[in-house]
């Protein structure tokens, strides 16, 4: 195992003010930029100085090296529009994560959020806080049970010095997207694909990327110009996708949302039908009730 040669306590230290964000080029980091940046978050608005890239975090960052720095470009040119300026934090965490353990990816979902708020501390001497971007809301309470940051644990991640912050997590994506209409920048230079292109641009064909597509598409009516994805496809494209049950939520949000505000249109449509659940997914879980039923009638209490 690894151990630190030294553990300074800075109980007598005091925060410093302003905050630092982790920012990806996504949504959901763009909309915690966006809203701070423009006082829309009331009374928990933080002064943003500074944008934390991690590098070693996603998988691009060691098997397609180019198309990482080209995804790096492009985020650092959306936090140029604001002016907010983006460091690098490198770290090796893939590849000292990947030995020991038989399932990588669980371990990642568990560790994430302490080697996320590792690579913020090391701004505390800029900053006293340290922001989250949310990736669930609390609307979607099952899905935060098992995503690696979350707005319970989060926080006591912080020291007397350095204040840890879960936000955004009131929002849902669709929210999100909608909010952020109005900053053209982001939507030139969006990091939305987990498997970018060669110059770092989203491949426009992938779940996540349809999925935003269509958020935007419901939102503001509008192509985004960071999808490649030609209009006449998308139709296809998005009824051929497969939705995996761990991000269902966000189709279905953006069908309640699309019903709220009274569109009926074939994108609407599109995220109605993508937010239902398969046939084999309604028999799991009718299974798992009649288990439990039978079992609770053999073990009375």
């Amino acid at each position: 195992g690894f151990a630190a040669s030294l553990c300074r306590d800075d109980a007598g230290d005091h925060p410093r003010p302003g905050a630092v964000a982790l920012f990806s080029g996504g949504v959901d980091a763009a909309f915690t930029y966006w809203r701070h940046r423009h006082g829309l978050a009331g009374a928990a608005t933080q002064t943003l100085r500074q944008g934390v890239f991690v590098d070693g975090f996603d998988r691009a960052s060691f098997l397609r090296r180019e198309s990482f720095l080209a995804a790096y470009e492009r985020s650092r040119r959306i936090l140029a529009d604001e002016p907010v300026p983006l460091a690098t934090v490198r770290t090796n965490y893939r590849q000292v994560e990947a030995e020991p353990f038989a399932s990588h990816h669980l371990h990642m979902i568990a560790s994430s959020a302490a080697f996320l708020g590792s690579c913020l501390h090391l701004f505390k001497g800029m900053a006293g806080t340290g922001l989250y971007p949310s990736t669930f809301s609390y609307h979607e309470a099952d899905q935060l049970r098992c995503c690696g940051t979350n707005p319970i644990s989060d926080r006591f991640l912080s020291s007397a010095a350095f204040h840890i912050v879960h936000d955004g997590a009131g929002f849902q994506r669709i929210a999100k997207v909608a909010a952020l209409q109005d900053w053209p920048v982001f939507w030139e230079n969006a990091r939305i694909c987990g498997t970018p292109q060669a110059d770092g641009r989203n491949c426009g064909r992938c779940e996540k990327c349809l999925r935003t597509l269509l958020a935007a598409l419901l939102t503001s009516g509008r192509l985004p110009p960071a999808f490649p994805t030609p209009p006449a496809d998308i139709v296809r494209l998005v009824t051929a996708t497969k939705v995996k049950p761990n991000v269902r939520s966000h189709w279905q949000e953006m069908a309640r949302w699309a019903q709220e505000h009274g569109l009926h249109n074939p994108w609407a449509e599109l995220a109605e039908a993508k937010g239902r659940k398969r046939w084999k997914e309604r028999r799991h879980a009718f299974r798992a009730g009649l288990r439990e039923l039978l079992r609770s009638l053999a073990n009375p209490r």
